[in-house]
């Protein structure tokens, strides 16, 4: 029987519609399985970005911990150094005297400026706390070099506040020069006073300083305001000798 019959045909019916349902499913599954790769893609990208979102902000959680942490280092380093103490300067004329008397300075003068708000550089604003500042001039004679190295580099570091140096001048005393030069020994034997005895040497400055400071103290913006102390008003250019 041949196929371009009608009985033949009809006997290939049923073989078309197996073939036509074979390639019907065949592209569905190909078309089924691009959109479910497309959609795989999809979910694997948003997957990646969540994961990445995810890594940023625990990456800023760690750094904000850092950061706090450094921030209660410095806030612990700053109350050590007495930042946040007002500033008081009855205690500072004690605190020099103290100052002179441990280091062995003949001759100590000193002036205090008026307390201001201190600009920071680049107009930077700190919203927690106000820097203030008063312009200190410091002049000090010693008889030895130790002694006023010793005076300054304890006076830098007194737990009052921050004194960043601005200017600081050594120089020899013309005056210890010159009674050096002029010293003449007693003769051997002689008596030097009424009672016989060589008069003690008389013990001339041999160095002096003229330095000038900046106090930096830090106000909490958040405290509660305290009561100025009795040595907080601006105190006139003061001497101590």
């Amino acid at each position: 029987m041949s196929v371009m019959t009608k009985e033949g045909l009809g006997a290939l019916k049923f073989s078309y519609l197996v073939l036509g349902a074979g390639i019907a499913v065949t592209i569905f599954l190909v078309v089924g399985s691009y959109f479910f790769w497309q959609s795989e893609k999809g979910s694997s990208v948003q997957a990646q970005r969540r994961l990445g979102d995810a890594q940023a902000r625990l990456a800023s959680a760690k750094q904000e911990r850092d950061d706090l942490r450094n921030s209660e280092d410095t806030y612990k380093a700053l109350v050590a150094r007495g930042m946040f103490v007002p500033e008081s300067r009855l205690d500072f004329l004690d605190a020099m005297e103290a100052l002179k008397q441990r280091h062995g300075i003949t001759a100590l003068e000193y002036e205090l400026g008026v307390q201001r708000p201190l600009k920071l550089a680049g107009g930077t604003t700190i919203t927690a706390v106000d820097a203030m500042g008063s312009r200190l001039r410091v002049k000090a004679s010693a008889i030895h070099d130790g002694d006023m190295l010793a005076f300054i580099d304890e006076f830098s570091r007194m737990q009052r506040g921050l004194f960043p140096a601005q200017l600081c001048a050594l120089s020899r005393n013309q005056r210890a020069s010159a009674a050096a030069a002029t010293t003449v020994a007693p003769p051997t034997g002689g008596a030097a006073g009424d009672g016989g005895e060589a008069a003690p040497p008389v013990l001339v400055s041999a160095i002096d300083a003229d330095c000038s400071f900046e106090w930096i103290t830090l106000i909490d913006k958040r405290a509660t305001p305290a009561v100025a102390p009795a040595g907080g008003a601006p105190a006139q250019p003061a001497q101590a000798r």
